[in-house]
């Protein structure tokens, strides 16, 4: 297909709102609609805001969270909640992707895939010209990189010397902020890391043997229960803030570990089911049915057989609750009180409000707190793949 539009003269520019657009519809319509679910729940970038006080600056999550925490209207609050989830399931998945359905280049679409794709007009001269792309992608790409260069930048300099050189390097380097960030860092580090390390191989054990009987084995209401768990992506975790609280409250975990692992472990659930069900799915059935056959039981066939396949399926899913239990601000601002417990994005609020003039210390915490993601992310990297699989049934 790409080959044929490039021998009608299209160039690359309108192979892909004319080719790769329309054929990924379906992908850019689950991209809408988990932005819509982040930005529904959007609450660390609008708290931190100056204007977080204010009525008319106040975002659903914000306001949800002042009137069940700061007001104690728990009542009001899950009404908000339940308000935007059919306000949400209601337009979001209807009106707001039915708007953008072959709206996303001046009506560019599958209905226009049957014409011919000329290469005349402003077309043509891009292709010609394709240095002028290459400098697009360039520019936006400096652009995403940018406020990184200034955290590094930022994170070796004093108040003076970013007051007079706000985006350029400057000598000498003053590694002190990070011994600054370190010492602080320290304690909300090591909870952090116990409550990930606690809570990501919980998700995998369990979307993994919930997966697994899901894709593998008939009983009555299978695909029912399924979509059932599967529409729970639909909930964002803020409608749900105020009745987890409650249930937290009542069993007597405030102030504890457990406040977090035990709604990390049910919240990752659903992605993970959903992943990891489709890839089980894929597998052969002649592989479970000759380690059946070899006197192999439904646990020794799901640990010895569906797991090694599926590595790759299950780094993804731990790489996604990683960053997430990670980078979570909202859940332990409610239910962790002690400093001695607090984690890495709730530190940081405190320490904030100890430098928030001298932005180098502060900056440097940016960074040390980064850092584990940034090490998860390059050994993620490394190529991982079911080598064994095409060869693990004899023909």
């Amino acid at each position: 297909m790409f080959d044929a539009a490039a021998i009608d003269g299209a160039s690359r520019i309108r192979r892909f709102f004319s080719v790769d657009i329309p054929m990924i519809m379906g992908q850019i319509k689950l991209i809408f609609i988990m932005t819509l679910i982040t930005q529904l729940q959007n609450f660390q970038t609008c708290s931190s805001s100056p204007t977080a006080g204010r009525a008319t600056a106040m975002v659903p999550g914000l306001v949800l969270y002042h009137s069940a925490f700061f007001y104690n209207k728990m009542g009001y609050a899950s009404a908000i909640g339940v308000l935007l989830f059919i306000i949400f399931v209601d337009h979001g998945d209807q009106h707001a992707l039915h708007s953008l359905r072959y709206r996303i280049y001046s009506g560019i679409g599958q209905d226009h895939m049957h014409y011919p794709i000329k290469s005349s007009g402003p077309w043509g001269f891009i292709q010609r010209y394709n240095v002028l792309s290459t400098l697009f992608l360039a520019t936006i790409t400096g652009l995403t990189f940018l406020p990184f260069y200034f955290l590094v930048i930022t994170s070796f300099k004093t108040t003076s010397q970013m007051q007079h050189h706000f985006m350029s390097p400057t000598l000498p380097l003053h590694w002190e902020n990070y011994v600054v960030a370190f010492n602080q860092l320290g304690k909300y580090f090591w909870n952090t890391v116990l409550v990930t390390g606690i809570s990501v191989p919980g998700v995998l054990l369990v979307s993994s043997m919930s997966a697994f009987v899901f894709a593998r084995y008939s009983f009555p209401g299978r695909t029912v229960l399924f979509y059932t768990v599967i529409s729970l992506l639909m909930v964002p975790f803020i409608l749900t803030l105020v009745p987890t609280f409650v249930w937290i409250k009542q069993l007597g975990l405030l102030n504890t570990y457990w406040a977090l692992i035990f709604p990390y472990v049910a919240g990752g659930q659903v992605f993970a089911i959903y992943l990891l069900r489709s890839f089980f799915a894929t597998i052969p059935n002649d592989i479970f049915d000759s380690a059946t056959v070899d006197g192999a039981n439904i646990f020794q066939t799901y640990w010895s057989i569906a797991l090694p396949l599926t590595t790759p399926m299950l780094s993804v899913v731990a790489i996604v609750n990683t960053l997430h239990v990670w980078n979570d601000y909202i859940w332990p601002l409610v239910t962790l009180q002690q400093d001695s417990m607090r984690t890495i994005t709730i530190g940081l609020r405190y320490f904030q409000g100890q430098f928030q003039i001298n932005y180098g210390p502060l900056f440097a915490y940016y960074i040390l707190g980064s850092l584990p993601l940034l090490i998860l992310f390059l050994l993620a990297m490394r190529p991982s793949s079911p080598a064994s699989l095409p060869g693990a049934i004899k023909m």
